[in-house]
């Protein structure tokens, strides 16, 4: 399992910052001590059970905006016209957050293996990337196969039929969504907790494949290519593997959507909190 944060990390200070605030916490006298944490049991029972002396983790997730849709939206969104007027299953949905900001070779990449691969594309590229990347010949070359845009609503586009995966930085807001809807990933991570989501993703939950990057620290477009290929389908050679990805992804979408439910895990655990509160209060 990857560390959270390396020692060379640039964010290496976050670590004793989130230290210093659960110890806080276990400082206060006042009773319960308790952390809220937007999971679900049957996702991280392990890491859940683990016991902290006089601290209570409970899971109350999946936390997700609108993931019961009631047929109404104040908001225009282009990009769902747009995945409207293609087949079931067949967009890579592409997306790496509102932080991570990819160098212009990372991002000729993950472009040329996208071209080159065939398959539809809807690319969130925040505007710091437009601004360094998007040139002409990614105009011309995008004509009918993909679309960038700088904002979509993630929500709506990760429940769409249309889409077939999702390339993300798995942020754990990102990871978790995608397992909502029980869409495959391919994991493209950047930093601190993105290395260990994308283990999860392919080696735990396996729902996903992991890019692997060159001696310099960029993944190339062949790499990304592979990946693509295997998650969508057309790789003959591990459709097996795919296969079980799919099914999986199929498994945590059930899972995650029975643990709000009104009997799951997550409702409970947040009612039994929102009780004790009562009781102390009262």
């Amino acid at each position: 399992m990857p560390s959270f944060l390396f020692p060379s990390c640039p964010h290496a200070c976050l670590l004793p910052l989130f230290k210093q605030q659960i110890e806080v916490l276990l400082d206060q006298k006042s009773q319960p001590k308790v952390v809220l944490v937007n999971t679900f049991d049957a996702l991280e029972s392990r890491a859940l059970e683990l016991a902290i002396d006089g601290l209570e983790i409970l899971g109350i997730g999946p936390l997700i905006p609108n993931f019961v849709s009631y047929g109404s939206n104040i908001y225009r969104d282009d990009c769902i016209e747009w995945l409207n007027s293609k087949p079931n299953s067949s967009v890579v949905y592409v997306s790496f957050g509102s932080i991570c900001v990819l160098s212009n070779r990372q991002k000729e990449e993950i472009l040329y293996a996208l071209l080159e691969s065939g398959f539809t594309f809807l690319w969130v590229m925040i505007n710091g990337d437009q601004k360094e990347g998007k040139d002409e010949c990614c105009d011309l070359l995008l004509q009918g196969q993909g679309k960038i845009v700088s904002w979509c609503r993630q929500i709506e586009v990760l429940k769409h039929p249309s889409l077939g995966c999702f390339m993300s930085h798995c942020g754990w807001n990102s990871t978790l969504e995608s397992l909502s809807f029980g869409l495959p990933m391919v994991a493209f991570p950047q930093q601190v907790d993105q290395l260990t989501n994308a283990k999860l993703v392919e080696d735990v939950w396996k729902v996903g494949v992991r890019v692997k990057a060159n001696l310099e620290g960029i993944i190339e477009k062949e790499e990304i290519r592979k990946c693509l290929e295997l998650i969508m389908g057309r790789s003959r050679d591990d459709e097996q593997r795919r296969e079980g990805i799919v099914e999986n992804a199929k498994k945590w979408k059930i899972l995650a959507s029975q643990a709000i439910g009104e009997d799951g895990t997550s409702s409970f655990n947040l009612k039994s909190f929102v009780a004790n509160i009562d009781k102390i209060s009262g």
